[in-house]
């Protein structure tokens, strides 16, 4: 969905440093180690409790305090990577911003009814638009002495 609000080459530069960041970063082998985890902890409370009572808490706990924040974290460190990946191979690290500027007004306006229907950061695998353009203006200052 990121692409249809990317409008310039550097927008889709920082677009491609971010996923190229998730695959750098190794995102998907610790998701599926994270997962194996959650299964084995799942398969020892149904051999306490054959019923499923303590799954029916475990699993939207470990969804709630575990999976959702280090999704949000992987995506952070995605968008940090990608910024500077970006800004190495030569496009604007500050096109990445732009992109989530257009996202969030996108989502507010209603003209986006998937993003305007998005729930609370802490609830969502990825930060809210408003954190993560905060976030890239925290990073920019590196990332531009890379690309100027």
């Amino acid at each position: 969905g990121m692409f249809k609000y990317a409008r310039t080459e550097d927008e889709i530069g920082g677009i491609l440093g971010h996923e190229m960041a998730h695959n750098l970063a190794r995102h998907q082998g610790e998701k599926i180690s994270s997962t194996a985890v959650v299964g084995v902890l799942a398969r020892l409370l149904l051999f306490l409790d054959p019923t499923g009572g303590y799954l029916l808490v475990f699993l939207p706990a470990s969804e709630l305090f575990s999976e959702l924040p280090n999704s949000r974290s992987q995506e952070t460190e995605a968008d940090n990577i990608g910024m500077y990946l970006a800004a190495k191979a030569c496009y604007d690290p500050e096109a990445l911003g732009r992109v989530f500027r257009r996202m969030d007004q996108a989502g507010s306006d209603g003209s986006d009814q998937n993003l305007a229907l998005k729930p609370p950061e802490f609830l969502s695998t990825h930060p809210s638009d408003e954190t993560r353009i905060n976030n890239m203006k925290k990073w920019l200052p590196r990332d531009k002495k890379i690309f100027h």
